[in-house]
């Protein structure tokens, strides 16, 4: 039951600090971005991870990757006696999860203009830092 209480603990604990990083907020982050010229969003964010071009826009591409490694917990063993023989019982108990997070942000500039157009995102975890 103790291991049961720490890792609600815990996840009531992730649940909170990842409340304060949502997709809203970045995404709020990102329309700022809208109108401003591409040398501002480079100084800003860097060198891009991938550039496309076309003929009348560019795509710079900025890609965040990380690994969540969140840890198991361990089973709880009952052992019983009958006669000269024993039995032991495993209840509960979590293996570690790992998990692989992502965000792709990509801004479209106007060729033209030099200026931000627009933008999009695709992954699990493109969120405000």
């Amino acid at each position: 039951m103790r291991h049961l209480m720490g890792s609600v603990t815990i996840l009531a604990l992730v649940l909170l600090l990842a409340g304060c990083a949502t997709r809203a907020k970045y995404e709020e982050q990102l329309d700022k971005w809208v109108g401003m010229n591409e040398a501002a969003l480079v100084t800003a964010w860097g060198a891009p991870d991938a550039v496309y071009e076309t003929a009348a826009q560019k795509f710079l591409t900025y890609k965040k990757e990380r690994t969540a490694i969140f840890p198991g917990s361990p089973a709880t063993y009952e052992t019983r006696h009958a006669g000269d023989t024993s039995y032991m019982t495993s209840y509960g108990g979590t293996p570690t999860q790992t998990i692989f997070l992502e965000c792709r942000t990509t801004f479209v500039v106007d060729k033209a203009t030099g200026k931000v157009e627009k933008w999009s995102l695709k992954g699990n975890d493109c969120v405000s830092d």
